[in-house]
């Protein structure tokens, strides 16, 4: 897995019912947001999380996560609030997307990817 991209400043990811805190989005060495979720949910005013940038950065890097935890090329899912009960989804990127096809098919299938998505713009 590649490495956290530490230029790209952590962005909370919140429950859209109770604003509790779920996540952290970063974006990793490839240019790829991804989510880390929280192994305690905070308040939705626990914005002390974010502070600790230092920590974040080093506990998504680390094998024994402390406070983040991440699983392995699940891209996309379901998160639950233990707060309020309501379910959040997280959808993959354009980043995600383009990575998953690089890997699949290779140069040519993400050449066809960029027609398909430029002939849905026009």
């Amino acid at each position: 897995m590649p490495g956290i991209d530490r230029s790209y400043k952590p962005r909370i990811w919140r429950c859209e019912e109770c604003r509790a805190i779920l996540g952290i989005v970063l974006r990793d060495s490839d240019r790829c947001r991804r989510l880390w979720v929280l192994r305690v949910q905070r308040q939705a005013d626990d914005l002390a999380l974010l502070a600790a940038e230092q920590s974040i950065f080093d506990s998504a890097e680390s094998v024994h996560h402390d406070l983040l935890w991440r699983v392995m090329d699940m891209d996309s899912g379901c998160i639950g609030c233990d707060f309020c009960g309501s379910s959040q989804t997280w959808y993959p990127t354009i980043e995600i997307l383009r990575e998953c096809i690089q890997r699949l098919r290779g140069d040519a299938g993400l050449k066809e990817f960029d027609r398909l998505m430029r002939s849905e713009k026009a």
